[in-house]
């Protein structure tokens, strides 16, 4: 049992891929028709004379000094450009170097405290101490 296959387009909606017939045709007639007339052009018209072909070469030479001035300039435009940009960047790095620094300053730090009285000779230093305040203001009153 053979099944027949039916040329059905795999997808519905136009595609890159897929093009509709009308379109390649007109793009293949667009095509040739550029050509012909290219063609026609050079069989119509005389070989330029020596003068014409020398003015044109200076046009397109002058049109190149041109193109050449401006696209040094572009380079030269962009590398300052992106000299700025590396100075900016390292500027800012350093500014928020700086606000990190100070932000790290402004928060105020806990008091350390110790949680137990103290033990050992320095125990018994602060005895004696508040022993001696208490001599010393009994014997002032």
């Amino acid at each position: 049992m053979a099944r027949a296959m039916t040329t059905k387009p795999k997808y519905v909606g136009r595609t890159k891929a897929a093009e509709s017939p009308r379109a390649a045709a007109a793009k293949s007639s667009a095509a040739s028709a550029a050509r012909q007339a290219s063609v026609k052009l050079a069989a119509a018209s005389p070989a330029a004379s020596k003068d014409e072909l020398r003015a044109r070469i200076e046009k397109l030479e002058r049109a190149n000094a041109t193109l050449r001035f401006k696209n040094k300039d572009l380079r030269l435009s962009y590398v300052e450009a992106s000299e700025q940009v590396d100075a900016l960047t390292v500027k800012l790095e350093s500014l928020e170097r700086r606000a990190e620094r100070q932000s790290r300053q402004d928060v105020p730090k806990p008091a350390k405290t110790r949680a137990t009285a103290p033990r050992g000779r320095t125990a018994a230093k602060a005895i004696v101490q508040f022993d001696d305040e208490d001599e010393i203001e009994a014997a002032g009153a």
